[in-house]
This record gives structure tokens, sequence and C-alpha cells, in this order.
């Protein structure tokens, strides 16, 4: 009796769900012939509010400037990454405080090509699935340290400048370049990096010496001891001859990795990914017009609904107020 009122119970639930996904999906598809018919029965007028913003962002347009956007990946050979942005960072306040004396004197530039930049701007490189590789560029600064699905790559950086026009971009670059190498901490930072790294050149080639006479000792000397230099000991008992030429590869190979960083890296930075062609505006008067024309659209779609059901909103607020 218990189970067939069980089964009955369970029927039940089956039919109210079955009743509340209809109720749902017949409640979204009306909501959706409502809006369309909405739209269609308003269109003239939200379309006339489209083009009052496509002309008032036309008329934005014309008071911007255009600008351009180029970007640079560099690699980090002397400090941290977070110590290196810090300090791109600070052409960053420069530029926004629009301080072009000191710009143009920290780029070693005029003023005249200083005022020619827009921005200049170093964002972190993120790796999504943790693989040493970077896969995007966090423009927005959304990262969160707190997620552990990703992480920042920590040897390289991505540098942005956007500047207004592209005929000082050359002269732009290497200030750029100037202000880097021109720093006094970064530059003892490097040396010492390259001295540190010619010591253990030295101190790896020394050691492969010892280890090549103790093999050449190992295979041809020490072999050839008659048995009464040897000791007198049974052969079960003799020690097998090391092999010594595994330890000296790896240090060779050890080696040939010291040389390749001081070739390949010799600088406080090292371009990895040079900056990108400036070919294209990065705010062209289209997309103000579609920028501020979905804005308006979207305030008239707002303002006609309010406008229609103002006094459904208004008995609505009415009610709750005396109840």
């Amino acid at each position: 009796m218990n189970a067939q009122k069980d089964e009955i119970d369970l029927l039940e639930l089956f039919r109210r769900m079955g009743q509340k996904i209809g109720q749902l999906f017949t409640g979204f598809l009306r909501f959706i012939l409502l809006s369309i018919l909405f739209l269609w029965r308003n269109a003239l007028i939200i379309l006339a509010f489209v083009v009052v913003g496509g002309l008032a962002g036309f008329g934005i347009s014309r008071m911007a400037r255009p600008y351009y956007s180029s970007d640079m990946i560099a690699q980090i050979n002397t400090t941290n990454v977070s110590e290196m942005m810090n300090y791109i960072n600070d052409l960053h306040e420069l530029c926004n405080e629009n301080n072009y004396q000191v710009l143009s004197e920290y780029l070693q530039l005029s003023k005249a090509v200083a005022e020619k930049i827009k921005d200049i701007n170093a964002y972190w490189i993120i790796d999504e699935n943790k693989d040493g590789v970077g896969d995007y560029v966090d423009f927005k600064n959304k990262y969160s340290l707190r997620d552990t699905t990703q992480r920042r790559i920590q040897s390289r950086f991505n540098l942005n400048v956007e500047v207004f026009d592209i005929s000082g971009f050359t002269d732009v670059k290497k200030g750029l370049y100037n202000y880097v190498s021109a720093n006094p901490y970064l530059n003892s930072l490097n040396e010492n990096r390259k001295k540190r790294i010619r010591e253990l050149i030295v101190q790896t080639e020394e050691e492969m010496l010892k280890l090549d006479s103790l093999q050449k000792y190992e295979y041809f000397k020490k072999e050839t001891l008659p048995p009464e230099e040897r000791g007198q000991m049974l052969i079960w008992n003799e020690k097998e001859v090391r092999l010594l030429h595994p330890d000296i590869i790896n240090l060779f190979r050890q080696k040939q990795s010291l040389e390749r960083d001081l070739e390949l890296y010799p600088e406080v930075i090292t371009v990895i990914k040079d900056f990108t062609p400036l070919s294209q505006v990065e705010n062209p008067v289209m997309k103000y017009i579609l920028k501020w024309g979905l804005i308006f659209g979207i305030l008239g779609v707002i303002l006609k609904f309010f406008f229609d059901q103002r006094k459904n909103i208004r008995n609505f607020v009415y009610k709750n107020e005396h109840e």
C-alpha cells in the first residue's frame, strides 16, 4: 500500500514539474513575442533615438583625436616583471597628466615628439593552461590572484604604446629603449648577472677538466698498474671502473646553456616580438557612431516602455505604499 502511494506521489511530482517547465517555456515564448511586437510598433521612435545617438557619436568623434596602437613582447633579464612594469607605468602616469616636458626628458625625446604619445602601458601575459606559454594579454587587468586555473608569466610582459601620429613612432621606440637601458639600477643588475654567468662558465670548465683527468686515470693508468701496486686483492673484489662521460656531457650542456644566455640575452630586456605595425586607427568614426547609436537605442526602448506603462507603474507604487 505504501509502495503504491509512493508511486502515485512520484507521478504527481513529475506531473507538476512538467507543468512548471511548460509554463516557463510558454512565459519565455510570450516574452519574446511581446518584445518583437513592442519593437515593431515603436520602430520609428526607437530608430529616431538610434539616429540621434549616431549623430552624437559622430560629433564626439570629431572632437576626439585619432590614435594608433602598437604592442611589443619583451623578456626581463635582470629584475622581476612586476618591478619592470611599475617602472614602465611611471610613463603612463605622465601621459595621464599630460606632463610632456618630463616625459620628453625621461625618453630623451623632443617635446614635440613626446606630445604625439597618447599613452604607454605595461600589461601581464596570462598562461591559461600552465604550460609556460602565454595565452593572452591582460589588457583589462582582471586577473585574480585567487584564480588557481591561470598564472602570470613571470619572465615576459606586454608593452602597449598609443600615439596620435605615426611619423614619430620610430623615435618613440628608441626613447623607450633609452629609458630602460639608461637606468643605473637595472644596468647594475644586468652587469652583475653577466658576471655571475661568466664565473659559472669558468667553474664549469674547471670541473670538466677535473672529470676528464679522472676519467683518463680510470681508463688508462689505473688499469695498467701492476698487481703489487694495486694491492694483493682478489679480482672479484675489485671495484668496477666508473664511467664519467655522462657527467662530463651534463657539464658541457650546462656550459652551453650559460653561454647561450650570455649571447642571446646581454641587455636589460630582450625584444621577443617587436612592435606591431601602425596601420589602423584605433578609434574610427564608425566605432563612435555604432557605440552611441546602440546606447541611445537602448535608452529609447527603456523610455518608451516606461512611458507606455506609466499608469501600471503608478498604480503598482501606490498599491505598495498603502498596504
